[in-house]
């Protein structure tokens, strides 16, 4: 094999693990991504904010960074806001 086939195919495949890596940090990262999250209750308009990470949180449960483990009612909607 030529050194400049050598030196392609390792550049090739650099590049091809820097992407997956990339990736993977960014998956990571996005999922662990800290919300605020907004508990309202639709009857009386009362509030609630959490934070949680955005891996944790589910369609009607989430659990915050506190360890809280939150359940909503059937009056109750969440809004989720990322923190920046």
């Amino acid at each position: 094999m030529s050194q400049k086939k050598r030196r392609f195919l390792l550049g090739f495949l650099v590049a091809g693990i820097g992407v997956i890596v990339g990736t993977a940090v960014d998956w990571w990262l996005d999922r662990h991504q800290v919300m605020l999250v907004r508990v309202i209750h639709t009857q009386s308009n009362h509030t609630t904010v959490y934070k949680a990470q955005r891996y944790l949180i589910h369609h009607r449960t989430f659990e915050t960074v506190d360890g809280m483990k939150i359940i909503l009612a059937d009056a109750e909607r969440m809004e989720m806001i990322p923190l920046d």
